[in-house]
């Protein structure tokens, strides 16, 4: 725990979503950068963090459109009320915190170099895998760590339309997570831990057919930035 912003190592979080997860690392001591292009999340995650007082919290219903594999019907009206913290009572934690609207693929020139890089359920979200990996790469000192976790579900499995040049887009390609490994490998990544782990998402407590996945945990270094 290192609470000096300016020598704690800096980690860029891409597809950073509402900022639960840049904020738990904030309160851990580490400096984040998020980034994530979607303006809805971003709009949000600027509401919730700005959010003071428990009567300004508000109430949702995650699983009322749940209408399949259902064990309880009473259960689909389960409220759940957020914020359940309040970022401006962790100050120094928002000191550690900056927020970027980008799509991480196109912009990664504008990023400074990180010790690390974490991916969350990320990877396979981007539009072509392999330039996910290339600008994790690029974004990332010598010697810096890429952290990852989630599986391949590759988001772009069809072909998207370019409407403004009513174009077919490339998904990219569906790599195996042997072929992640190896492409890493190649740009001049170590591994220095691998494994699966059983993960639910979005877990429905009331669901017959919970969204499970084996999802991988990855740790690797960058041991050489020779790759061209």
């Amino acid at each position: 725990n290192n609470n000096n912003n300016n020598t704690s190592p800096r980690i860029l979080l891409p597809g950073a979503g509402l900022g639960r997860l840049a904020f738990e690392i904030g309160k851990i001591g580490f400096r984040v950068e998020t980034n994530d292009q979607s303006y809805l999340m971003n709009s949000m995650t600027y509401h919730l963090f700005n959010i003071q007082k428990p009567n300004e919290t508000f109430t949702i219903f995650p699983y009322i459109e749940q209408m399949i594999n259902i064990i309880d019907s009473k259960n689909l009206f389960t409220p759940i009320i957020i914020p359940d913290e309040f970022p401006l009572e962790f100050p120094q934690v928002l000191n550690r915190l900056t927020f970027s609207h980008e799509e991480f693929t196109i912009t990664q020139n504008n990023f400074e170099k990180f010790d690390i890089v974490l991916t969350c359920f990320f990877i396979d979200a981007c539009e072509n895998i392999l330039d996910c990996l290339t600008t994790i790469y690029s974004v990332l000192k010598q010697g810096g760590v890429w952290i990852n976790f989630g599986p391949l579900h590759f988001h772009y499995v069809s072909p998207k339309v370019n409407e403004d040049e009513n174009k077919k887009i490339s998904g990219g390609p569906l790599l195996s997570l042997d072929e992640v490994f190896l492409f890493a490998e190649e740009m001049g990544f170590e591994f220095e831990q691998k494994e699966l782990i059983d993960t639910l998402y979005s877990p429905e407590p009331n669901s017959m057919k919970p969204n499970l996945y084996l999802a991988s945990f990855s740790v690797a270094k960058l041991k050489n930035k020779s790759f061209s």
